[in-house]
């Protein structure tokens, strides 16, 4: 878990976006995605626990993704 939070589209937005693809990423609706069970209209993970235990040094998720990005362009042209 990482601080601050994004949607789906923002996330996928910044991978795209990150990996230098030419490739629309849409918004939707939670409603207008088909899935098996409901999901809640807005949901994200919290990092209350460590907030109270003052355990707050998450860096950015931004900065997270960034990182497993660049892990995962490594690990590929390594192959």
């Amino acid at each position: 878990m990482n601080a601050g939070q994004a949607s789906w589209h923002t996330f996928a937005t910044r991978i795209v976006h990150r990996l230098g693809l030419n490739v629309p990423v849409i918004a939707i609706h939670t409603v207008d995605y088909p899935a098996p069970a409901r999901r809640p209209a807005y949901s994200v993970l919290a990092n209350r626990k460590f907030e109270l235990e003052q355990l707050n040094g998450m860096r950015p998720w931004e900065d997270a993704l960034d990182d497993c990005l660049l892990r995962y362009h490594e690990v590929l042209s390594h192959d």
